[in-house]
């Protein structure tokens, strides 16, 4: 019996079905690997992430001695750069004013793009930078519904010579997926967002809010809400117009976004009013946070056309001592009490929700003796 399966083992290999049927079962297991990591791509909820789960798969195939992500946001059209040198984040030293001829340039094609193919098209001093800066090889236009959004610049391998047809068609599939995926957290990144500070927006910190209270009610521990109100925000449109006022929250919003811990939830709240989430908190790490950015703000000016602008702002806290509930409203309604005193007060400067005599007794037991006055 064995020897009549071996004779048609012979039999099979001869004709060279053994041989298809090892490459159908290799293909099988390539297309299987390649589902999961595009499972896994959309799985992704940063750009940050997504890119770093696409470069883990390079590693196993080819390293680029150069890769440039460069990113647009569908609502400012603001560039994001991601820089690698043999696959390892690395710094980009040029600027990236010429992604915007080089988009329009690709904007006909689809797939990769071997950089010969357009290099006559290209003016020379940004084809001069490229070639000093990135040696590039293949580009992809990251492409959307609404057009090309990005592009990916892969240098010359690390290995000499040429990527390989396989290569190639590797960087085009998973290009195809990442443009997809990419897109997908663009856009949901895009609602959540305010257009114009890219903090996030009312309705996402209201449900961010809802959340933390779910978690305050099950661990029992403190929660805090700053409310802030640009000082005199009307008198910088008037005086110097509505662009002024942009610039000063865009700028409000940067300031604040290095302020604060990555896990809080910053958001702009509507018009010139900011206000901050601070979940597993004590009342003094509140009331410092609140300070540390109001003298901040107070002390960095803002420049426009030349101008130094000089803010400050208001703020407004309330407090939700371990064990308490709220709900949202609640919370938002007490730090705007709190922030409406600031600004009966003379402005600039920080005020707690004190509320009745329960409050103001679980105030006093967290807080005791508080150094700031306007308190």
């Amino acid at each position: 019996m064995k020897t009549e399966e071996l004779k048609h083992f012979d039999l099979l290999k001869e004709l060279g079905v053994w041989d298809e049927l090892e490459q159908l079962r290799k293909e099988l297991k390539e297309s299987e690997k390649f589902t999961s990591e595009v499972l896994e791509m959309y799985s992704r909820n940063s750009p940050e992430s997504l890119i770093d789960f696409v470069i883990s798969n390079f590693l196993d195939r080819f390293v680029p001695s150069t890769l440039l992500f460069l990113i647009e946001d569908p609502l400012s059209s603001t560039l994001s750069p991601y820089f690698f040198r043999n696959l390892k984040p690395s710094v980009v030293f040029t600027g990236i004013d010429w992604y915007f001829s080089i988009k329009n340039i690709l904007s006909p094609y689809r797939g990769p793009i071997q950089f010969p193919q357009i290099e006559a098209q290209i003016p020379l001093p940004i084809k001069t930078i490229l070639k000093e800066h990135y040696a590039p090889e293949v580009l992809y236009p990251i492409r959307g519904i609404g057009g090309v959004y990005g592009i990916i610049l892969f240098g010359s391998k690390v290995v000499p010579g040429p990527y390989l047809p396989q290569e190639r068609k590797y960087i085009e599939k998973v290009m195809l997926f990442f443009s997809v995926a990419l897109q997908n957290i663009l856009h949901h990144y895009s609602s959540i967002t305010d257009s114009k500070t890219g903090l996030y927006n009312h309705a996402y910190f209201l449900k961010r809010l809802e959340e933390e209270l779910g978690k305050h009610r099950r661990r029992g521990k403190g929660l805090g809400i700053i409310l802030m109100d640009i000082d005199h925000f009307k008198l910088f449109n008037d005086t110097y117009g509505h662009l002024a006022g942009d610039v000063v929250l865009i700028e409000l919003g940067r300031i604040l976004k290095n302020l604060v811990r990555s896990e809080d939830v910053l958001a702009r709240f509507g018009g010139e009013e900011f206000i901050l989430l601070i979940s597993d908190c004590k009342l003094r790490t509140l009331i410092d946070i609140a300070e540390r950015i109001r003298t901040t703000i107070e002390r960095i000016p803002i420049l426009y056309e030349g101008q130094e602008l000089h803010v400050t702002i208001s703020l407004g806290c309330s407090y939700l001592h371990p064990g308490i509930d709220a709900t949202p409203r609640s919370l938002i309604t007490q730090s705007d009490a709190a922030l409406y005193r600031s600004k009966q007060e003379g402005r600039n400067r920080t005020s707690l929700y004190k509320g009745g005599l329960l409050y103001r007794g679980l105030l006093h037991r967290s807080l005791k003796e508080s150094p700031h006055q306007s308190l």
